[in-house]
């Protein structure tokens, strides 16, 4: 178990990791000092700015639609509480803390605390003696997870729908559709001056490499019938973790059918079957120590296949 006045070199700047600084109890990984964030606000956090640009358009050819739209976003003092790896960083980090890096002695505890804001979100733990005697302070127990203005994020990406339609002679009409949503870029800051992580097809945030829609609906007269499937990719473990102890998220499809009729120029009937094949939501935060069977999120179905009826009235 190593403590506070670990050697700095457990880190590569710019890259925090949630592995620093990790004990193994029963086959599991956890982080130490064993820290929970207590979130609190904070008098003296300034304002968001952010540069956005986008850029679209619509083409259309006979019976084929064709919409696409880009988009930059680069959110600059992003308004988020910090996290354990990015407290101790800044804490332990000479990119970040110069003063560390000094031969032992040279420098006070208080001393090498000064310059840097985020020594003061650590709390430790009081073990005997006379309060505030040196000595008589601990491993750290709780960092205060306050409010803060944190490095830069940047989101990429292009989103396309495509629609084609089709009437046929006996008064019929097949339409089909797909959207796509490709992220190119999705990269936090943890905090002013620090590399920006590249989290694009990891477990954070969700941030799929991409996702798709896709349906297709047939209508003749007072009948429409359909089918949609969606489907969302793999996702690797946050960027940092132990690639051999903890897995990614499966990449999970989805299918559902729906129709309706309409009778008597009033009355609208629907009914369908969502989740079609019972797809079971996928599993994430599974580990080598724990296989997490039943933890999920909620981009994914977790009913089940289901059935549904309803009736719509024209007054």
């Amino acid at each position: 178990m190593v403590r506070d006045g670990a050697p700095p070199s457990l880190y590569e700047p710019g890259q925090p990791s949630a592995n620093d600084w990790a004990w193994n109890v029963f086959g599991g990984n956890f982080n130490f000092p064993i820290t929970i964030g207590v979130t609190e606000g904070n008098p003296d956090l300034g304002s968001e700015t952010a540069e956005t640009y986008t850029f679209g358009m619509v083409l259309n050819f006979d019976s084929v639609t064709l919409a696409i739209d880009f988009y930059e976003i680069e959110l600059a003092n992003a308004i988020e509480t910090p996290s354990h790896a990015a407290v101790y960083q800044q804490r332990l980090d000479p990119v970040y803390n110069p003063l560390i890096a000094s031969a032992p002695g040279t420098y006070t505890g208080a001393e090498l605390a000064v310059a840097n804001r985020f020594c003061d979100l650590i709390n430790r733990e009081y073990v005997g003696g006379t309060p505030l005697t040196p000595g008589n302070f601990g491993a750290a127990r709780t960092f205060d997870a306050r409010y803060i203005n944190q490095g830069t994020l940047t989101s990429e990406g292009v989103d396309i729908q495509l629609d084609w339609g089709r009437d046929f002679d006996n008064g019929g009409a097949l339409n089909l559709s797909l959207i796509a949503s490709i992220l190119d870029v999705f990269s936090e800051a943890a905090f002013p001056g620090a590399l920006p992580i590249e989290f694009t097809g990891t477990q954070s945030n969700s941030s799929f490499d991409y996702q798709t829609f896709v349906s297709a609906t047939y209508a003749s007269g007072p009948w429409s019938v359909g089918i949609r499937w969606a489907h969302m990719p793999s996702l690797l473990p946050v960027p940092g973790s132990n690639l051999s102890t903890n897995f990614g998220v499966n990449a999970h499809d989805e299918t559902d059918l729906f129709s309706s009729w309409s009778f008597n120029d009033r009355y609208r009937l629907r009914f369908g079957i969502d989740n079609l094949f019972n797809e079971d939501p996928a599993v994430v935060g599974a580990t080598t120590a724990n296989n997490a069977l039943g933890s999920t999120s909620s981009n994914y179905d977790q009913f089940g296949r289901r059935y549904y009826v309803g009736l719509s009235i024209s007054l």
